[in-house]
């Protein structure tokens, strides 16, 4: 179809026809999270009737970090509903959006529905910014039809979008639903391994094996980056002439691809569970009847440095197979006020999309205003705090501190469990030992000395072997001496602050009287 317009003296000429795809259900990985949202938008399409003139979404923005199947999702889309498939990116771009419309609405006569593309709508995104006044009346007459001068009923439009927070507001009142798409978890990766690997088109082939093995090393790594993974081992083993792809040679393709979405997202996977933790068995039992009887929670875990507060998030995460987030204060700092308000924000919206979550602040102080200072984190502070009234459904919210006392009241008091974690008893020091140190004689390194914290008994393991040394117990025991921790201030922080620890005991207790 070929439509020709002049304005201004300026001829336009559009030519529309669909893309011809050839991609199905069995090339795309769905992330869990994306299911239900895929689901609506099928059923939306193809029952548009019955939804009339007024309802039912028409407007569509896929966001998320590049790579993470956007543009692909919405073909795959468009093949599994038999729906024509039209990319327009061009033509909006070039300030053709009324013709490229005019000409979607006369495709609808033979179509009946179609889906319209627009790939990364961030380019014309903000009338602030632009400065051409063609770019400006491009942008206009866009909104215009998005509005539906004439009848856009049976045209779907899709559109992507890296920034969504960076898109103008006119724009995206016009949107009716957003969708985000997400790094895949391991499984994801697996599957998107997989998919890769057994495409018939090319002649590698690769141990199943190998492929759980690389989804559980590559976090942070979205379907692009995975391709490209796959791409770089093929190419290591055609330089060896061979075709059967080794485990070093996607070790090869992983050390040549960076992940994209570790850039953007502060996800850590969980390394532990709390069977690969020593001691604080009350602990581990409080937080295991927290996340068994609700549904997202507010934790304040303090107490003195090196004693497992942090270890405790993560492997509370891995106990339930949770996605992991752990955020420090010094990489949300900035010196322009409100940057790091929108940085938790954004955290914030992606922990409740990728429920259930552990979201971890780490040493939390360092995020809000402190006891007494007036700084620039007075927003992030009122913030942190009206989230923590009311947590998204799915997460659970830890702050970490040593010293609470340095946090508002009003802060710590919406915290509902305040969980003291103490310095480990000589019983768990001992078991510690054993952990890290399982040939040396735990009861004599309890002997030399029986104030060490975790972090102390890990730090010490963790410098006889940098200094060559076998973990003896002779090389141990000079490590840790003279090592002391002053905790003489936590009795009075704990008669201040609580513990939530304390009250499940004595409530256990209660019940099995």
């Amino acid at each position: 179809m070929i439509k020709e317009n002049k304005r201004e003296g300026i001829e336009m000429q559009t030519k529309l026809s669909p893309l011809e795809l050839r991609v199905n259900s069995n090339d795309y990985y769905v992330h869990p999270g994306l299911a239900e949202d895929f689901e609506d938008l099928k059923t939306v399409i193809l029952n548009i009737d019955d939804f009339g003139n007024e309802m039912g979404a028409r407007n569509y923005l896929f966001s998320g970090p590049p790579g993470t199947g956007k543009t692909l999702g919405a073909m795959v889309l468009a093949s599994e509903l038999e729906v024509p498939f039209y990319d327009i990116t061009a033509f909006v771009k070039s300030g053709q959006t009324e013709v490229v419309f005019q000409e979607l609405r006369k495709c609808l006569l033979r179509d009946k529905k179609l889906i319209a593309f627009i790939d990364e709508i961030d380019g014309m995104s903000s009338r602030g910014e632009i400065v051409d006044p063609m770019q400006y009346q491009a942008f206009t007459q866009f909104l215009s039809q998005l509005d539906g001068v004439d009848d856009n009923n049976g045209i779907f439009l899709l559109m992507t979008s890296n920034r969504p927070n960076g898109l103008d507001e006119a724009l995206r009142s016009r949107i009716a639903e957003e969708i985000e798409f997400m790094p895949p978890d391991k499984d994801g990766r697996y599957k998107i391994l997989q998919i890769h690997v057994d495409n018939k088109e090319h002649n590698f082939k690769v141990n199943d094996k190998d492929l759980e093995e690389l989804a559980k090393v590559t976090f942070g790594y979205v379907g692009r980056d995975l391709k490209q993974v796959l791409n770089r081992a093929f190419t290591k083993a055609k330089r060896d002439n061979r075709t059967d792809v080794e485990y070093k040679d996607l070790e090869y393709g992983l050390k040549k691809t960076k992940p994209s979405a570790i850039r953007d997202m502060p996800f850590v996977e969980p390394a532990i569970k709390f069977e690969g933790l020593a001691g604080y068995e009350i602990h581990k039992a409080l937080l295991k009847s927290i996340v068994e009887r609700s549904n997202g929670s507010v934790i304040l875990s303090y107490g003195p440095k090196g004693c497992g507060k942090t270890a405790f998030a993560e492997a509370l995460a891995g106990e339930y197979g949770y996605n992991f987030i752990l955020l420090k204060g010094s990489e949300l700092e900035s010196k322009w006020v409100g940057d790091s308000k929108d940085r938790v924000e954004k955290v914030l919206k992606r922990a409740k999309q990728l429920s259930p979550c552990i979201l971890c602040f780490d040493e939390i102080s360092s995020f809000v205003e402190r006891q007494g200072v007036l700084s620039h984190k007075d927003s992030q502070t009122g913030y942190l705090q009206s989230v923590l009234n009311r947590p998204p459904e799915g997460v659970y919210i830890i702050g970490t501190d040593n010293n609470p006392n340095f946090l508002k009241g009003p802060f710590v008091d919406r915290f509902v469990h305040k969980i003291y974690f103490p310095m480990p008893s000589e019983l768990e020091q001992k078991a510690l030992w054993e952990l890290y140190a399982p040939d040396a004689v735990s009861d004599e390194l309890v002997e030399a000395n029986p104030n060490l914290s975790c972090r102390d008994i890990f730090h010490a393991c963790k410098q006889a072997r940098d200094f060559g040394q076998e973990l003896r117990t002779d090389v141990l025991a000079k490590l840790v001496k003279g090592i002391s921790n002053d905790v003489s201030d936590y009795e009075n922080i704990v008669r201040h602050i609580g513990d939530s620890v304390e009250n499940y005991r004595r409530i256990r207790g209660l019940l099995e009287e």
